[in-house]
């Protein structure tokens, strides 16, 4: 029998408590921008710092950025204005210049993750912030095909771990229907 493993994420309540768990531009920066780009570790740590020029992008704006991700599988990313404000903050903070907007390495990044989820009573790992953004946007209403885009999954079939439903869905759908 093929048991298929309980997917682990945050729910809006945890994410905030997370984003709000640090004060260091930074780590803000970090959380943030895995929380609503659905970026795996690797694909952020590979960031190009060239994309984020404050005088590049108009106030209010979204920015959109193409990545090679996991098996050479292209794909864009979007940044909304809130999460491109934070990351103009932490390069003011940060000036380092580099070619990479988070000269630092995956592990670095764990940890980082880990320690801010302690901070709030959360065990917390970045792929569990993946989770969170595709259960988020299916919870909101995008679709599977649209969910397997955003994550850059080469097959439906992959992105279909993320259609787990919980208790307060079902029966909001349960009185949509049938009340």
């Amino acid at each position: 029998m093929n048991k298929q493993r309980a997917i682990k994420f945050l729910d809006a309540a945890q994410i905030k408590s997370l984003l709000d768990s640090t004060g260091d531009k930074r780590e803000q920066a970090i959380l943030q921008i895995l929380v609503t780009t659905g970026l795996r570790v690797h694909e952020l740590v590979e960031l190009p710092r060239e994309h984020f020029k404050e005088e590049t992008h108009p106030e209010g704006q979204t920015c959109e950025i193409a990545i090679v991700g996991k098996g050479d599988i292209q794909r864009v990313i979007f940044f909304s204005w809130k999460t491109l404000g934070t990351i103009f903050e932490y390069l003011k903070k940060y000036p380092k210049e580099d070619a990479r907007l988070f000269p630092y390495s995956i592990r670095t990044i764990q940890y980082i993750i880990k320690r801010c989820g302690e901070s709030v009573g959360l065990v917390v790992w970045p792929h569990m912030l993946r989770h969170s953004f595709a259960t988020y946007a299916l919870s909101q209403g995008a679709n599977l095909r649209e969910v397997q885009d955003l994550l850059g999954h080469k097959n439906l079939s992959t992105t279909e771990i993320y259609t787990h439903t919980t208790a307060p869905q079902l029966k909001a759908l349960h009185k949509k229907l049938f009340l």
